[in-house]
């Protein structure tokens, strides 16, 4: 878990070479992409079976309000 100012910041995986994405993981106005190998969400810490359901819950109105997007990718394709 990492602490920034005002927000915690979960890890969305426990893989290596994405540790340094989530210490400047964005809160409002971004377009977010999640990998396949990501299980929990960055902002609330909950864990999902899959990133697929993970990327579901990412595009709940909760997030939406903060203007944030799951980019829809091509299936089979992991994005980093």
């Amino acid at each position: 878990m990492l602490v920034s100012d005002t927000f915690m910041r979960f890890h969305g995986c426990d893989c290596l070479g994405h540790v340094e994405n989530y210490a400047s993981w964005p809160w409002t106005d971004a377009e977010l992409v999640i990998a396949t190998c990501m299980r929990w969400c960055p902002y609330c810490g909950q864990g999902f079976a899959s990133a697929g359901k993970l990327r579901e819950h990412l595009r709940g109105q909760r997030y939406k309000q903060r203007n944030l997007y799951v980019k829809i990718e091509a299936q089979g394709r992991c994005g980093v």
